[in-house]
């Protein structure tokens, strides 16, 4: 609920870096939600420059935790790169989540 307090300003200041914040320390513990809130910023680029190599590995990995909203975003996410991006993009979802990674 934080993070999404500051990334919609609701009650509080809008701050998107502190929601990327709260939504990377829910990710960090494995919650869905909080990857699919993390991808999301990503790929709208909320708060900063968008990333869909990023995007699709954060979707990618909120999927495999269950969040069906977040294969939707995934294959959304796809579309918008090339064959040696989308490599990146699962290297990186197969990876140990790690917050220095995003």
């Amino acid at each position: 609920k934080t993070g999404k307090m500051y990334e919609k300003g609701l009650g509080i200041v809008l701050d998107y870096e502190q929601a990327r914040k709260w939504y990377l320390e829910l990710a960090d513990k494995g919650n869905s939600d909080g990857f699919y809130h993390l991808c999301k910023l990503f790929f709208n680029g909320t708060g900063g420059r968008g990333d869909l190599i990023k995007s699709y590995a954060l979707f990618a990995k909120a999927a495999g935790l269950g969040s069906s909203k977040s294969v939707v975003m995934r294959d959304l996410s796809i579309q918008g790169l090339s064959s040696l991006q989308i490599e990146r993009a699962q290297k990186l979802s197969r990876k140990a989540f790690s917050k220095r990674d995003f």
